[in-house]
């Protein structure tokens, strides 16, 4: 996996003048002495992350200067160890956004599930790409993707299951390896995406329809 997603966690930031706040750390794979990213400022602690299995495209402007397009005297290490924290509320100043420090040729997508709400969000943008808020009477536990990457099902503790639907492209183009790459990774071994960690994982069961 190129990065791993922590949930659970706390950012202080301002220098310590600004209060806590709940958030979720993104790590980089071979550096996990400090978090490549950290997305800050939800209202309630982060119990569990999901990866979409699918990967999918770059925006238009960040594609030339993806790692396929890299010359390979590059240096070995092309991540970024600065800090960016990133909110849902408009409190934060995000980077530019097409700031894709990771060089990496795609964006993963991950949904992030608080004790009541929903936000799924990318490795390249700094914002949500979506929120939503009140679905459930109770407590979300878990969530899972489809094959496909289209349909997102959470679980809550009220019993009942909620299905977010994208339409074809809404979050994006699917992203299809260059025949290049793939003979690459066949000889190195395979290839990795997004690994998640999750503090609470709960079986769905068979819940009513809500």
């Amino acid at each position: 996996g190129a990065f791993l997603i922590t949930p659970a966690s706390i950012w202080q930031g301002g220098g310590g003048a600004a209060a806590p706040s709940f958030a979720v750390y993104l790590f980089a794979r071979h550096h996990f002495d400090r978090p490549y990213k950290v997305l800050s400022g939800l209202d309630k602690p982060a119990v569990v992350v999901r990866p979409n299995p699918v990967l999918f495209q770059l925006p238009q402007d960040a594609q030339d200067n993806s790692k396929e397009n890299i010359p390979s005297q590059s240096p070995p290490s092309t991540i970024s160890h600065h800090v960016t924290p990133t909110t849902p509320s408009s409190t934060t100043t995000p980077p530019p956004p097409n700031n894709n420090n990771t060089l990496l040729p795609y964006r993963s997508i991950f949904a992030v599930l608080t004790l009541d709400t929903i936000l799924i969000y990318d490795t390249y943008h700094t914002r949500p790409l979506c929120i939503a808020r009140e679905l459930h009477y109770a407590g979300l536990t878990d969530c899972t993707w489809s094959s496909d990457g289209r349909n997102l099902t959470v679980c809550s503790t009220d019993g009942y299951i909620s299905i977010l639907s994208f339409d074809k492209g809404e979050l994006g183009e699917v992203y299809v390896k260059p025949a290049t790459m793939e003979r690459e990774e066949v000889r190195n071994g395979g290839g990795g995406n997004v690994v998640a960690s999750s503090v609470l994982v709960s079986k769905m069961g068979n819940h009513p329809l809500g």
